[in-house]
């Protein structure tokens, strides 16, 4: 068991984490306007409705932008130094979505990287991550 820090779900969140325990990434949508919403929100913040209703997107990506932390000033990281941030954007999709990057070096990491997003077990809870697509 890791002592590093695991999200905590709330009204808002829980339909995403229900999701990625069946390893599937929910987004909500806007049953009005069709507006991809995320982090999760009670209205929509284009039209302003509440008709939010999560939807599963690809679990494929590229790289949108990202960072590589070499000082961790969070407890439970200092072992994991350098560590990637990676904001992804999901294929075929407005939607981008900050997640870990596993498996790389940072000198390999470029914007545009095509990456897979997987389902990773932590301290008994799944959590989504990247890891980068095989061409």
């Amino acid at each position: 068991m890791s002592n590093r820090p695991v999200p905590v779900e709330d009204y808002l969140t829980e339909f995403y984490w229900e999701g990625v325990k069946k390893e599937q990434l929910l987004i909500q949508r806007c049953q009005l306007c069709g507006h991809w919403n995320h982090p999760p929100m009670e209205r929509c913040p284009k039209c302003g409705a509440s008709e939010l209703k999560p939807e599963p997107v690809p679990l494929r990506g590229e790289v949108f932008s990202y960072c590589v932390t070499y000082q961790s000033r969070i407890s439970g990281f200092e072992d994991q130094v350098p560590y990637l941030v990676a904001i992804v954007k999901i294929d075929t999709l407005p939607i981008k979505i900050a997640l870990n990057l596993l498996n790389t070096k940072p000198e390999t990491v470029h914007i545009g990287m095509p990456v897979n997003i997987i389902f990773e077990q932590r301290d008994g809870i799944s959590l989504p991550q990247a890891i980068p697509r095989k061409m």
